[in-house]
């Protein structure tokens, strides 16, 4: 499964180059305070880190979430948090860690957002709720008229 994710090029494997060019779509404020060292440093440990884990990681939220499209942009996703928030990190030898809660809470919240859709209604909304407060306000009445 994880050569035909790469093969495929549906996993964008992280490039090696320093800079923005390391994690495009990640937003990089190291890079915007003109801390190009501080940025290269980052890079390469969390492409380091990407290339060593990734594809394990994209298992393991495979298999909680059964989607491997959803899978690659929630561990995608972690990653990018670990690289903005790199300087928020407080104990580096942990990232690893870091990045596997973070898909695990990724996968949580797609199936959040999955059994929201499934039952007809939006996160948070409940349809016995909906009801009451229309049976209350009139509201159904009204836009019927």
């Amino acid at each position: 499964m994880d050569t035909d994710i790469v093969r495929a090029g549906r996993l964008r494997p992280a490039r090696a180059a320093a800079g923005a060019d390391a994690w495009p779509g990640c937003a990089d404020p190291a890079r915007v305070s003109g801390s190009d060292q501080a940025a290269a440093g980052r890079s390469g440990v969390v492409t380091a880190l990407y290339q060593a884990h990734a594809l394990g990681l994209v298992r393991l939220a495979h298999v909680m979430l059964g989607d491997g499209a959803a899978a690659e942009d929630v561990v995608q996703d972690a990653f990018c948090g670990l690289y903005r928030r790199w300087g928020d990190v407080s104990d580096r030898s942990r990232a690893l860690q870091y990045v596997r809660s973070a898909v695990l809470n990724g996968c949580r919240s797609v199936l959040r957002q999955r059994r929201g859709a499934v039952a007809g209604r939006g996160p948070g909304r409940s349809p016995r709720l909906l009801d009451a407060w229309k049976s209350r306000t009139g509201w159904a009445t009204t836009v019927q008229e």
